[in-house]
């Protein structure tokens, strides 16, 4: 696959010359790499976190400063202004709209009466008296997490993804595609397909719990190894193809 070439698309990412609409050539590999190594390694990502945590703190205080005369937030202009500050401050600018939209879009879906109640129970239990949450935090809000999930799926920030070219001519299933053809993939569509999700109009953040809940007491109960005479390499991780991909053979 390779990033396509329209016009539009030449246009807005000055001549194909950013990594995101960049195609696939050993010019997008060396930039990916730098992007990678240069601005988004771990050391360079903690080293912004205090810009990220006083930013956000600042807009609690704005907020609660607001709330005191009882005046109406606007949320949508908040989030767009603190995401804005802090990507200023972190380099980034493409970034902003969908951090302040996903923000906006997760308290527009907890507005659920029982979704708010079970979230912000976690995380005032876990938050206290300190006040503040910070990023440590946020590794054990998982029902927090959940609820970002069920709002990504049900609303993805951008719900069809960049336009792909295939290079050469394949074949998937019973279909032959011919190289230079453009494949759009809906985010949309696929985190609302019904025989891949229960219920797929339903906001339901549990459904994303079952995994974490289910390896959790797996791990906590019981000491796992493998079968005698077996070893890492002997596993099968081979699939069934379909919409939801099984292993072929049963791990025991």
């Amino acid at each position: 696959m390779s990033l396509i070439s329209g016009v539009g698309l030449q246009k807005f990412s000055y001549i194909g010359s950013d990594v995101a609409l960049s195609p696939y050539n050993a010019y997008w590999r060396e930039t990916k790499k730098v992007f990678i190594v240069h601005l988004l390694n771990s050391n360079r990502v903690q080293l912004y976190r205090p810009i990220r945590e006083e930013e956000v703190s600042k807009t609690i205080e704005k907020i609660s400063n607001a709330s005191v005369d009882s005046k109406p937030i606007n949320l949508s202009e908040a989030m767009i202004r603190l995401t804005s500050t802090i990507i200023c401050r972190n380099v980034f600018l493409a970034g902003r709209d969908k951090s302040s939209v996903a923000i906006v879009r997760v308290m527009t879906f907890l507005m659920n009466p029982r979704s708010m109640k079970r979230a912000q129970e976690e995380v005032r239990n876990l938050i206290g008296k300190k006040g503040f949450a910070d990023e440590n935090d946020i590794q054990s809000l998982f029902y927090l997490k959940a609820v970002v999930k069920e709002t990504f799926r049900l609303q993805p920030v951008v719900p069809l993804l960049i336009p792909q070219e295939t290079i050469r001519k394949s074949n998937i299933g019973n279909y032959e595609i011919p190289a230079k053809t453009l494949v759009y993939v809906s985010a949309w569509a696929i985190g609302r397909d019904p025989e891949v999700w229960e219920n797929p109009e339903s906001f339901c953040p549990e459904r994303f719990l079952v995994v974490e809940l289910g390896l959790a007491n797996l791990l906590h109960k019981f000491d796992w190894d493998m079968p005698d005479g077996i070893i890492k390499e002997d596993w099968d991780l081979d699939v069934n193809p379909g919409l939801t991909m099984f292993q072929k053979n049963d791990l025991c």
